[in-house]
């Protein structure tokens, strides 16, 4: 009479098995904190792109000026859109970016022009991530590009 196979791993296996799986895992946590970084960079200035579209629409709307202003002048603590100190809207800063000394506020005009017609940018960044620019004409136009690594 001949016995059955077993069935299942050996312990052997099983270890061999788990050692391949980390060495894996440990590759690839690199580059996965870099995208990361480069999704908390994005979403960031992609919130702030929107939140300049949104003070702008407003300030055609209301036929009035409306800011885009950092909470207590920091942008890391997040940004509000604000008609006559009533915040109209909010949004937080995610992670822990740095953005460049840029202005405190943008305030929109009911020509949907910045006030002062100067044109500006914020400079979103975070190591290990791509730095992305915010700029805004002084027509009022708002638009995102890509730079480089960010130099933290």
């Amino acid at each position: 009479m001949s016995e059955a196979p077993s069935r299942g791993f050996t312990l052997i296996e099983l270890m061999v098995t788990l050692v391949v799986i980390v060495i894996l895992a440990t590759l690839a946590v690199p580059s996965f904190r870099g995208f990361i970084a480069n999704q908390q960079v994005k979403t960031a200035s992609y919130d702030l792109l929107a939140a300049l579209n949104y003070a702008r629409s407003e300030a055609i709307k209301r036929n009035a000026d409306v800011t885009l202003a950092a909470v207590d002048g920091d942008w890391t603590k997040g940004w509000e859109v604000s008609r006559g100190g009533v915040v109209l809207k909010a949004w937080d800063a995610p992670g822990d970016l740095s953005f460049s000394e840029a202005p405190v506020s943008f305030t929109f005009q009911s020509n949907g022009r910045v006030s002062g017609g100067a044109s500006d940018s914020l400079e979103v960044c975070k190591s290990e991530a791509t730095q992305r620019i915010v700029s805004v004409d002084m027509t009022g136009q708002s638009r995102l590009e890509r730079a480089g690594a960010c130099s933290e």
